[in-house]
């Protein structure tokens, strides 16, 4: 539904293109926004229940109007770098909450600040004030996000293979270590994000025009905020001599072989790949049945009869697509 009674709210992928079924893996590595809708719009409360449960917990200040509808993932929300940063800090610490103690700003908000301002210096370069953790106390809280839903989240967005699959190998968001990232460009094209972490470091760069009207950029914005992002995340790790360094795994982390594009249950005729998941809740797996053997006439290339010669059946394998996508399925030739 859209923000009005009697609108439709469609939202669209950033190149336009529609891709059919898709897990949630490769949406979220690519950074899809239908998929993204889909997802708010089925979570009980749907995207101000995000916000209130998870968004504003995890960091997110600026964003306590009151109402919001779907529209919000796709036109942004007037939100600070320093917040949205922060929350990424809390993925990549693993759930914790980093930095200075400080009064909320409201009920249901963060208790803890970033330090912003590390030192002041005069023209001259003499100093006139510097952070001190002695006078101002650094803490590390826990339990805010649980590390085995910050460790898949971040095995999702340091999945650079999932991502390639929309902007190639060698794009400008791979780096030469693990890395969580997220881009992209409001729908008007005047704000260009990206946030991308390591577990030593958060870096978020946003770009965007004072002028009226958006930038030029693709759909995806490679060649914007994410190459600057990119420069800086490089130079921050080589300059303070940070090595290599993966997330830990927590240990009720699993396993489990699903089919390609449905992500369900593995048969033995599906295409399959590796999935990780909280242990127990791979039992929540239905079998899957999108991917199905179907005997044809090789000569043919369609469906065998009872009538087709024997010596021209031959089974082959098809994905059938769910209802809602086929006749997107058709008008593409699958």
């Amino acid at each position: 539904p859209g923000a009005q009674d009697g609108l439709i709210y469609q939202p669209a992928n950033a190149d336009g293109l529609y891709r059919g079924p898709i897990n949630l893996r490769d949406a979220m590595a690519i950074g899809l926004l239908p998929p993204a809708t889909q997802v708010a719009n089925a979570r009980n409360a749907g995207i101000n229940g995000i916000l209130r449960r998870t968004a504003n917990t995890l960091g997110v200040n600026s964003l306590t109007e009151g109402v919001y509808n779907l529209s919000l993932l796709e036109r942004g929300g007037l939100v600070s770098v320093l917040d949205m940063t922060y929350v990424y800090s809390v993925f990549a610490s693993m759930g914790d909450y980093n930095g200075v103690i400080v009064p909320p700003d409201g009920p249901g908000l963060r208790n803890h600040d970033p330090v912003a301002v590390r030192q002041i210096e005069d023209a001259n370069g003499n100093l006139l004030w510097a952070y001190d953790e002695d006078t101002i106390a650094f803490s590390r809280a826990s339990g805010f996000l649980q590390p085995q839903v910050a460790y898949i989240t971040n095995d999702i967005l340091s999945d650079t293979i999932a991502r390639e699959s929309a902007l190639g190998q060698g794009n400008v968001l791979e780096t030469d270590r693990p890395t969580g990232v997220v881009n992209g460009m409001t729908s008007d094209g005047v704000d260009n994000w990206t946030i991308g972490y390591t577990p030593q470091m958060v870096v978020g760069v946003r770009l965007g025009r004072s002028g009226s009207g958006g930038m030029t950029l693709s759909g995806f914005a490679e060649e914007g905020a994410a190459v600057v992002w990119r420069a800086l995340l490089e130079y921050a790790h080589i300059r303070d001599g940070l090595p290599v360094q993966d997330w830990e795994r927590p240990n009720d982390i699993v396993d489990v072989a699903v089919c390609e594009r449905s992500g369900m249950g593995a048969t033995q005729v599906c295409p399959r790949y590796t999935e990780v998941f909280l242990a127990g809740m791979e039992q929540l797996l239905e079998t899957d049945d999108r991917w199905q053997i179907v005997q044809i006439n090789a000569q043919t290339r369609q469906r065998a009869t009872p009538n087709t010669d024997p010596a021209l059946v031959a089974d082959e394998l098809y994905f059938i697509p769910p209802p809602e996508a086929e006749e997107w399925w058709r008008a593409n030739g699958f």
